[in-house]
């Protein structure tokens, strides 16, 4: 005949058990969400996009800004003499 202390046991038992299920859970649950893979090489690009901006806004400022361009249109699709 179970006393209160074997039903106590057996409560925190199923607990137990319940909680390891839930961790299981979660852990493959993890292991399946696919997260995007970093390169190495993708802050060395970051970083080489910074200077790159920050050195030709130093030399825009030396030299001055580019001359605007003109540009050439393609006539031949818009016309109608056909």
């Amino acid at each position: 005949m179970p006393n209160w202390i074997d039903e106590q046991i057996q409560i925190e038992r199923f607990e137990d058990m319940a909680r390891t299920a839930q961790r299981d859970r979660l852990a493959k649950l993890a292991l399946t969400v696919s997260l995007p893979r970093v390169r190495f090489y993708n802050p060395i690009l970051a970083r080489l996009g910074r200077w790159l901006e920050v050195y030709g806004y130093h030399l825009q400022t030396r030299y001055g800004a580019r001359p605007e361009v003109a540009i050439a249109t393609d006539t031949r699709g818009t016309s109608s003499s056909c």
